[in-house]
C-alpha cells in the first residue's frame, strides 16, 4: 500500500500526463464537477455591432454590411472545388441571428469572366426594413485568366457561426435566372416541424472552378 506521499506524487505525474496529451490533442481540459450537473442558460444572438450602410445602395429600404468581411479577395485555380460561405459573423458562444422564419437569396454568377463576384441577402424580420448583405470576389492569379463557375447541385445549407449545427437544402431553392444561379430560401416553414426551431448564420454551399481554355 502506498504511502499518502507517494500517493501524491503519482497523482501529480498522472495529471501531468493527461495536460500533456490534452496539449498535444489541443483540447480542454475536463474539470470535474462543471459540465455534468443540470443547467438552465440564456444564450444571445450576439449580432455584431460593426455593421455598416452600404455606400452604393439607393434603395429606400436600406442595406447593411459588415466591412470587415465584405468583399474580401480569394485566388482560385482552375478545377478546384470551393466552399462558398456567406453571412453573419455573430458570436460563436450564442444562437445564431437568422430565424427560420426568415429569408436568404444568393446570386452566384454563370457567365465567363476575369472576377466573379458571389453575394447573398439575408431578410431578417428582427432588424426589417434593412437588409443585410455579404459578398466574396474569386479570381485567379492571372488577372487575363477568364473562368466560370459551375455550381454543385444539393450543396446548399443553413449553418450556425459556431459550427454546431447545418440544415440541407432542397435541389430545388437554386434556379437560373438571365446571367446567374439564384439560391433563394424562404423561411422553413416547410422543412422543420412547426414545433421546433432553428437558427443560422450562413447560407454555405460547394461551386467549382472551369478556366477557359485559349
Amino acid at each position: 500500500m502506498k504511502s499518502p506521499k507517494d500517493q501524491t506524487k503519482a497523482n501529480k505525474n498522472q495529471n501531468a500526463n493527461v495536460n500533456q496529451k490534452t496539449k498535444e490533442l489541443k483540447q480542454e481540459p475536463y474539470i470535474d464537477g462543471s459540465f455534468d450537473k443540470p443547467m438552465v442558460e440564456r444564450v444571445e444572438a450576439g449580432i455584431p455591432l460593426t455593421f455598416e450602410v452600404f455606400p452604393d445602395d439607393n434603395d429606400k429600404e436600406p442595406t447593411v454590411i459588415d466591412p470587415q468581411y465584405f468583399n474580401k479577395n480569394f485566388v482560385v485555380e482552375d478545377q478546384g472545388i470551393y466552399r462558398i460561405r456567406l453571412g453573419i459573423h455573430s458570436c460563436s458562444l450564442g444562437i445564431g441571428a437568422i430565424s427560420k422564419g426568415d429569408s436568404v437569396a444568393c446570386h452566384i454568377p454563370t457567365g465567363t469572366a476575369e472576377a466573379h463576384r458571389i453575394l447573398a441577402m439575408f431578410f431578417i424580420s428582427e432588424i426589417y426594413p434593412v437588409k443585410f448583405l455579404d459578398a466574396v470576389i474569386l479570381q485567379t492569379r492571372e488577372p487575363s485568366q477568364k473562368f466560370r463557375l459551375v455550381y454543385e447541385q444539393g450543396s446548399a445549407v443553413l449553418e450556425s457561426n459556431n459550427l454546431s449545427r447545418g440544415l440541407a437544402l432542397d435541389h430545388d431553392v437554386a434556379r437560373l435566372e438571365d446571367d446567374k444561379l439564384i439560391i433563394f430560401q424562404h423561411g422553413l416553414h416547410n422543412e422543420i416541424p412547426y414545433y421546433t426551431d432553428f437558427t443560422y448564420d450562413f447560407i454555405s454551399f460547394r461551386v467549382r472552378v472551369v478556366f477557359e481554355k485559349e
